[in-house]
């Protein structure tokens, strides 16, 4: 026989122990479902699942991490009358150590493996899945319920905070390093509710070269200590935030300029040949192209995609990033899913998403076509984008770009069509630059060639 499922499990412990087991929907709508276990009242990190019975299963494994058979054999109702404020789960100063000692060990024997390790060294025996995130808290119904873990922040215990890389409605980017591995990273803090447990399911799920990795997440009651006004603040960045908390995410280091800014430099350079500008954009392009192809092998919509969400690692290599948007692409019975009204940037948005019509995937490569045009051309002001930005959106191209950039056209304009059908998959793209990509080479082979002889 298999082994026994999460529920049946922690059903089986609570007839061994005479406790009440009961579970709770948190949270549900089409897209995820959100349970949490009880037992005898006292409530248990939540658990997340495309469905009841996946986000039941999830409860039931958090509730019995959390209990830690080793340590929480005694019913649960008989520890609390003890010592009503003791946490869930108490390790000793032993264990913690040997644990911390292992995930430094693996983390810097191979970095490759930080994507499903979780640094701090109270959560490197989970699993790399959401409802680990709210291990380090115990939400009952106050201060004295918090587990031992949260008496010394991890933000502050693990981190050394340096910088502030970016801030806005979405929350707050921050350059961090490691206290005990002595590397950067970069931690972002949002609101804890449904739209960040989605993102940060979202990216924990995700390990492709072209993506913004994430190694760990976790929960706390107050943003970064040295900034106050985010903590004043947070509360009316999201309305569907009523616990108060903050998700912290920790994902790899990116450079501060992103492909805004790498688009605009271009711009305003008073030479650029088209030959330089044209390779650069189409090996930026490819790797767009291969991460939204990874994205959409997941059945995820990114929804959000533009030059401000496409950041560069520090190897120089694109990096898609902002998964605040990130859905899945089906609903449970496979239909299609009208889906919330204009998620997104407008001017990048897919006219079926701006106009509030059920959609699929190509509603991101609808946007790759936007900022492949915008590799390529120079616009050298706002005042100029706006006059052109419209005619764009509906395919109608700067006829000199048709001549000077043959082959993009071709791969363009199939990208903005209008009918989500007439926009080619993101794996088709892919295979057209790659194709390109060779041709272009072969051509410079072919000039070179000719020069020397």
């Amino acid at each position: 026989m298999g082994r026994k499922k999460p529920v049946q499990r922690l059903k089986e412990y609570a007839r061994r122990t005479g406790v009440v087991l009961k579970y709770e929907v948190v949270s549900k709508e089409a897209e995820r479902v959100i349970m949490k276990a009880a037992i005898d009242g006292q409530e248990f990190p939540i658990g997340v699942g495309r469905n009841e019975n996946e986000a039941k299963q999830n409860a039931a494994k958090s509730a019995l991490r959390s209990l830690n058979d080793k340590e929480n054999r005694r019913p649960v109702a008989k520890n609390m009358s003890k010592n009503p404020a003791a946490p869930l789960r108490q390790r000793n100063i032993a264990t913690k150590l040997e644990c911390e000692k292992a995930c430094v060990g693996k983390m810097t024997e191979v970095s490759d493996k930080l994507s499903r390790l979780q640094i701090n060294p109270d959560l490197c025996d989970a699993e790399s899945e959401i409802m680990d995130i709210t291990e380090e808290t115990n939400p009952g119904n106050g201060p004295s319920e918090m587990t031992s873990t949260c008496s010394e922040k991890i933000s502050t215990k693990y981190f050394i905070w340096q910088d502030c890389l970016g801030r806005g409605g979405y929350g707050q980017v921050y350059q961090v390093k490691h206290k005990l591995l002595n590397q950067p990273f970069a931690v972002k803090i949002v609101p804890f509710n449904e739209k960040a447990l989605r993102e940060a399911k979202a990216i924990s799920d995700l390990n492709h070269p072209h993506i913004v990795r994430c190694f760990s997440v976790w929960v706390e009651d107050s943003g970064y200590p040295w900034d106050s006004t985010y903590d004043s603040s947070s509360s009316s960045q999201s309305t569907s935030d009523s616990s108060g908390k903050l998700l912290y995410i920790q994902m790899e280091p990116c450079d501060r300029k992103t492909l805004r800014e790498w688009i605009d430099d271009m711009n305003e350079r008073r030479s650029q040949g088209d030959s330089e500008r044209r390779e650069k954009s189409l090996t930026i392009a490819q790797q767009i192209f291969s991460a939204v192809e990874y994205i959409h092998s997941k059945k995820l919509i990114h929804r959000d995609l533009k030059p401000s969400n496409i950041m560069f690692g520090q190897d120089g290599k694109v990096k898609i990033g902002d998964f605040g948007l990130v859905t899945d692409e089906t609903d449970d019975s496979g239909e299609l899913m009208k889906r919330t009204v204009n998620k997104g940037t407008p001017n990048y948005m897919a006219p079926e998403q701006e106009a509030n019509k059920p959609y699929d995937r190509k509603v991101d490569i609808f946007p790759l076509g936007l900022i492949y045009f915008e590799l390529l051309w120079k616009i050298s002001t706002y005042h100029e984008r706006n006059g052109i930005w419209k005619h764009i959106r509906e395919r109608k191209l700067p006829k000199e770009f048709a001549h000077r950039f043959t082959e993009e056209h071709l791969i363009i304009m199939p990208l903005l069509s209008v009918e989500p059908q007439d926009r080619p998959e993101a794996s088709k793209v892919k295979m057209d630059l790659e194709e390109f990509s060779r041709k272009l080479i072969s051509q410079k082979t072919e000039r070179r060639d000719s020069r020397t002889m």
